[in-house]
């Protein structure tokens, strides 16, 4: 078989390679970013054998939203007492995490503050920066009416009286925005602080499943364009009729949340 032939039945078909495995034999891999399937194609020398899997992310729910799992095990033990003919779990470690990730999982409600409002070091800027600028406009509008108010001296009492109750206001807003400023400071100092001894100290992991097809052998160019449509058929039907099904049933309903895993190709 010519194996440029198979590559380009997989181009047609939508497929874009991601990755190839050469040890006696060579292994490329395809993915297809419509279906979300990724096919494993074996070169031999007279035969073609492919695979076709779809991948997926798990995650842990409980009452309120997105959790750490803390039972893996027990959660094999659920797939494999049979749900399922074949599964395939992975767990990949991150022993760093970025910035972005910390503050999202510092934003998570075991993290919350009293009121229950997320603290993100970004929002806390954000206000404290809008605090300032208002800081600033009431200022000058301060400024501005201290000297009317000199100008007004011996005319109108109602005048003066007037700019006296706007100077009395604005003072007395200028105070409660420095308060504010200064108790905004101070969270965003700790809030960063915290953000940095996480994103040190902390970790991430993802919990991956994947479906499998059976595995097809062709022997010429034609076969080899009907095993892939099999394949991808295969795993397919396994996603829509067995899988989410079984994994939406029962316990499994309120525990855990499937998403498709997507590979973006640059």
């Amino acid at each position: 078989m010519d194996i440029g032939s198979c590559h380009e039945v997989l181009k047609n078909a939508g497929f874009a390679p991601i990755g190839s495995l050469s040890t006696d034999v060579r292994m490329t891999l395809w993915w297809n970013g419509v279906r979300h399937v990724e096919v494993a194609v074996v070169n031999l020398e007279s035969a073609v054998p492919l695979r076709a899997t779809k991948c997926y992310r798990l995650t842990a729910m409980g009452e309120e939203g997105e959790m750490y799992s803390r039972d893996l095990a027990a959660f094999e033990a659920s797939l494999t007492s049979g749900l399922f003919n074949e599964v395939h779990m992975h767990l990949s470690y991150y022993p760093d995490i970025t910035p972005s990730l910390a503050r999202r999982r510092i934003g998570e409600k075991r993290f919350r503050q009293v009121d229950g409002q997320t603290p993100d070091s970004q929002a806390m800027a954000e206000r404290l920066e809008q605090s300032r600028a208002r800081f600033q406009s009431l200022q000058e509008e301060l400024r501005r009416n201290e000297s009317l108010l000199r100008l007004a001296r011996g005319r109108s009492a109602l005048t003066q009286r007037y700019l006296q109750e706007q100077i009395t206001r604005l003072r007395t807003a200028l105070q409660q925005l420095q308060n504010s400023a200064r108790t905004d400071s101070q969270n965003l100092a700790a809030q960063r602080q915290l953000e940095a001894e996480y994103q040190q100290k902390g970790s991430a992991a993802c919990l991956l499943l994947s479906i499998c097809s059976n595995v097809q052998l062709a022997l010429s160019n034609q076969e080899f364009a009907n095993a892939v449509e099999g394949a991808v058929k295969e795993v397919q039907d396994l996603d829509r009729y067995q899988l989410r099904q079984k994994l939406r049933a029962g316990s499994f309903r309120s525990s855990w949340r499937l998403s498709i895993l997507r590979v973006s190709l640059s």
